[in-house]
């Protein structure tokens, strides 16, 4: 579970470890489009955690659901 901090999109991502899902959640990032004067590459805007069951059906229960690519579901509120 990846969440770009400025606008508290989230990004679950499917692979195998952290800096791979990093790349797929910034990919993600970008078809949700640049923010102005944001680097959507800076990993600062980013924070990173494993998703459990919890965190899955909080999610699904209380976020939008925006989009998704081969390995990323994105939700925006």
């Amino acid at each position: 579970m990846i969440t770009f901090l400025p606008c508290g999109t989230q990004f679950l991502v499917n692979q195998e470890n952290e800096d791979v899902a990093f790349k797929s959640a910034v990919k993600a990032n970008e078809l949700v489009g640049l923010l102005e004067d944001t680097n959507l590459d800076d990993r600062n805007l980013y924070q990173i955690h494993k998703a459990n069951f919890q965190v899955l059906i909080d999610l699904f229960q209380h976020s939008a659901y925006w989009g998704c690519t081969e390995d990323t579901i994105i939700f925006d509120e």
